[in-house]
């Protein structure tokens, strides 16, 4: 009695062969799979790496930039100079008084007091 890898196929092919065919097909997907992803990885590697120094760069700059700038800052030096005495013009206090608004009590009576003017007789 035959086993069942020496059966034969619907093709003509033994079982074994086929099944060796495909594991051979697998494989080399596999491999073909692999390649590209890890070209795929290598590429944004080298895309990572160059934004990363790009990056790097720029922030150099501003570092530069930013303590240049630092050292350009200069202490305040005295001048020995007063600033010169000028007069304020405030207003009278009985001004300001009358600029203020009126109680509310006030401004009730006043209102009552027009309007009983005007109503009807």
């Amino acid at each position: 009695a035959a086993s069942g890898f020496a059966e034969l196929g619907a093709d003509g092919k033994s079982i074994k062969d086929e099944a060796f065919s495909a594991l051979a097909e697998s494989g080399a997907a596999d491999e073909a799979f692999f390649k590209g992803t890890k070209h795929v990885a290598v590429e944004c590697s080298e895309h990572v790496n160059d934004f990363c120094d790009s990056k790097a760069a720029d922030i150099s700059a501003l570092s530069y930039s930013i303590q240049t700038a630092t050292n350009a800052i200069e202490a305040d030096q005295p001048t020995s100079n007063t600033p010169r005495k000028r007069d304020l013009q405030v207003p009278p206090r009985e001004w300001v008084t009358d600029m203020r608004t009126p109680m509310h009590d006030i401004v009730l009576e006043e209102f009552r007091r027009r309007r009983s003017d005007n109503s009807p007789k």
